[in-house]
């Protein structure tokens, strides 16, 4: 054990060793809470890093909002690392500076020459002893379960991986009694999944890691669950992100930095995860509704790269983010089907707006002079020929006489896609007429890749 550990194990047992906090717990039983708020204490590399290991077969209590008590064993027993060349150097140079390590891990000289496989707290005491970045030594390294031959390998920090971690953090759960990690969606989202195992498996350069099965149903539909069933990904992602074991508190310790370059991946799980689009009296908001503080921090900072003006708030249960302006909600929406084309949230933000009625800088009789003169301009039967032209290119949001009659007398706001089809019938070019931010709207929904039928 190195000189700065904090912790030993005696009989089973977890025993503190600062004088200033002296505790020893003499029962495996053991608060949940207690022991963090003794960790919290110190602020260690090697405190941090080694915890999980030191609380394995530990037995946690925890009581439930019920107050109904469960008490599961910790399952993290260390990982086993592939004695590469550079692994090598580390141990051995950890070993120079503190000739205790050696006698910490039986047969360590051993194993190096054989090049076999070492705890992988072998190497994090070794990095502790020489001031070196752990994280930085694994990149690239081979990591493996004590009882299994499927080997991962240590991804370097990406934009990808920090997708895999939203989703974690978000919909994710890691159990305190078995090595996997959990996410689970409804069934009409599992095509979600599918994805997210294969990212897994191209991240730690691992097959075989991931599977699915079927969940309880809840919103009134059947749930799909997968399942990442590797002792070393689960390992890995909560000694290097803090992620809490069991049941995850609203005040996670992430310090994920949004910038140019994972902005978009960011944004991409948090819309799946959190995002939710709602109509009200016509007018379209996307919300996210996050039960973390930090993650919200994220998910602004990501909207606001993206030119989506998004605004805070806080119910009683979550930390809010929306975005209320159709500028913003245009943005998202393009960015979505060029990211995620096919998922159900893309489509149905895409009917809402179209539904939804034109820009408030839209509502003016501008546009109903507009309407008008198309009506004109169509001679006679205007209405009958005006609907006609719309309803078949706009064939799942049909309009009916009437609305063309209430949109020409200003009666009612403008929808979109009526605007859209004055204008055809006008001539008058879109470019000049609606402002870029409508363009940008128009330009990635279907109807603007075919010509609107003439009558």
């Amino acid at each position: 054990m190195s000189a700065q550990s904090y912790w030993v194990k005696e009989d089973g047992n977890l025993v503190e060793v600062l004088d200033e906090y002296s505790l020893d717990f003499n029962t495996d039983k053991i608060p949940l809470s207690e022991i963090f708020d003794i960790i919290s204490r110190e602020e260690s590399l090697y405190l941090n890093s080694q915890k999980w290991f030191y609380l394995n077969n530990v037995e946690i209590f925890r009581s439930d909002l019920s107050g109904n008590e469960y008490s599961p064993k910790v399952k993290f027993a260390p990982c086993y690392v592939e004695v590469s060349d550079n692994i090598k150097q580390i141990i051995n140079e950890g070993i120079n500076t503190e000739e205790s390590i050696e006698s910490n891990y039986y047969r360590i000289n051993r194993k190096l020459s054989e090049k076999s496989s070492v705890p992988i707290t072998c190497v994090i005491e070794c990095c502790q002893a020489t001031d070196k970045d752990f994280w930085k030594v694994m990149e690239g390294e081979l990591v493996t379960a004590k009882t299994s031959s499927n080997k991962v390998k240590v991804p370097k920090e990406s934009p990808e991986l920090q997708e895999i971690l939203i989703w974690i953090l978000t919909e994710g759960h890691i159990p305190l009694s078995h090595p996997s990690i959990e996410i689970n969606q409804i069934s009409s989202n599992s095509k979600v999944l599918d994805d997210l195992a294969k990212k897994f498996e191209k991240l730690f350069d691992s097959s075989g890691i991931v599977n699915f099965s079927s969940t309880d149903s809840w919103s009134g539909e059947s749930g799909e669950r997968l399942i990442v069933s590797s002792a070393p990904v689960r390992q890995l992602l909560v000694l290097k992100y803090n992620i809490p074991l069991g049941k995850k508190s609203r005040k996670l310790n992430q310090r994920i930095q949004v910038n140019n370059k994972n902005y978009e991946n960011l944004l991409r799980a948090l819309i799946q995860t959190e995002g939710s689009i709602n109509q009200s009296q016509k007018q379209v908001r996307f919300e996210f509704k996050i039960q973390d503080e930090n993650i919200r921090e994220i998910c602004y900072t990501c909207l606001e790269k993206l030119g989506c003006k998004p605004s805070k708030s806080n119910s009683q249960n979550t930390f809010d983010v929306g975005v209320y302006n159709y500028e913003g909600i245009l943005k998202l929406l393009e960015f979505m089907k060029s990211q995620l084309p096919n998922r159900k949230i893309t489509k149905k933000t895409e009917e809402l707006l179209l539904n939804s009625n034109v820009l408030s800088g839209l509502k003016n009789q501008k546009w109903s002079k507009y309407v008008q003169q198309a009506r004109k301009q169509l001679g006679k039967h205007p209405n009958q020929k005006f609907v006609e032209i719309h309803n078949r290119k706009f064939s799942e949001h049909k309009i009916n006489h009437r609305m063309i009659s209430n949109s020409a007398l200003n009666k009612t706001p403008v929808r979109l896609s009526v605007a859209v089809t004055a204008l055809h019938i006008l001539q008058k070019p879109i470019e000049e007429n609606l402002p870029n931010y409508i363009q940008a709207y128009i330009s990635s929904v279907e109807f603007h890749n075919h010509e609107l039928i003439q009558p």
